[in-house]
């Protein structure tokens, strides 16, 4: 079990995770701030004068050591994600890493080299007293820029306006397996949705080379305890003994196993109905 700590000034979020961590509650405020922090630390280069001369950076460390942006990959998970635009291959497109990471397979490797000699070989007849010919010797990278990648459903062009609510989340949830079983790198995978069903969550769980953070409004499914950062009117870790039992034993409860009864009673309550602030209920 690793701690997380992702944090930018007096704002600090810190949790124990094993490689998944879901964050419920209807503190938007603060699920607002924990995803800025972490798009923030991924995203922004530079810091800004402003943050710099009033909150500092935006930092997130496993384990109080910083996370290196050079060796982890981010991606965000979210349901209006745009099929056609990420078709484009730009360069931070989830489907261009995905066909660079497949052309990268061994399987290809003699396929790739017999192109390179093909071209080889067209350039030398292409070789004339005024110019001399070469051909851009192919890489999996380079080949992205002649592939027109389509998405097929029953061998019919489709895009994200044909697919389910379950099915688009799923999509991107795939890609990003398959990527982070071929990396060297790390891959630190944020997830944005208004509900989490049985499907979505067993496929999550099959990300297990990263680092999940699942922030969610509601819930088909009873998550465990553990794997819960329940976001009220303080931010409580579910993984955290001594946390629950501190919350817990001023109202008369003496147990740690107790403790976890109520807090895991009161998130199953809760889970289809508006998640009001914990003391209400202690």
């Amino acid at each position: 079990m690793k701690k997380i700590t992702i944090k930018k000034g007096s704002r600090q979020f810190s949790f124990h995770i094993n490689h998944i961590k879901y964050c419920i509650g209807l503190n938007h405020q603060s699920k607002y701030e924990l995803k800025k922090i972490i798009f923030e630390y991924f995203h922004n280069t530079k810091i800004t004068e402003y943050s710099e001369n009033n909150t500092g950076k935006a930092l997130i460390s496993i384990n109080d050591h910083e996370i290196s942006k050079k060796d982890c990959l981010f991606y965000y998970v979210h349901h209006q994600y745009s099929l056609q635009d990420d078709l484009k291959l730009s360069t931070k497109s989830l489907i261009s890493k995905y066909l660079e990471v497949l052309l990268s397979q061994s399987d290809y490797i003699d396929t790739i080299q017999s192109i390179n000699i093909l071209l080889e070989s067209f350039a030398l007849e292409l070789d004339s007293q005024v110019i001399t010919s070469q051909f851009i010797t192919q890489t999996p990278k380079s080949l992205l820029k002649l592939l027109i990648p389509l998405y097929m459903i029953n061998d019919e062009q489709a895009n994200e306006f044909d697919l389910s609510y379950d099915n688009i989340i799923i999509l991107q949830l795939q890609m990003i397996k398959y990527i982070s079983n071929d990396m060297t790198k790390s891959v630190f995978c944020l997830i944005e949705i208004p509900e989490l069903t049985q499907s979505i969550y067993e496929y999550i769980h099959l990300l297990d080379q990263c680092i999940v953070i699942v922030i969610l409004t509601s819930s088909t499914v009873l998550i465990e305890l553990k794997d819960v950062y329940y976001m009220s009117n303080i931010n409580i870790d579910c993984d955290n003994d001594e946390q629950i039992y501190e919350i817990f034993v001023s109202k008369g409860i003496c147990t740690l196993k107790e403790a976890k009864e109520k807090m895991n009673n009161i998130i199953k309550n809760k889970y289809y109905k508006d998640l009001l602030s914990i003391t209400n209920d202690l």
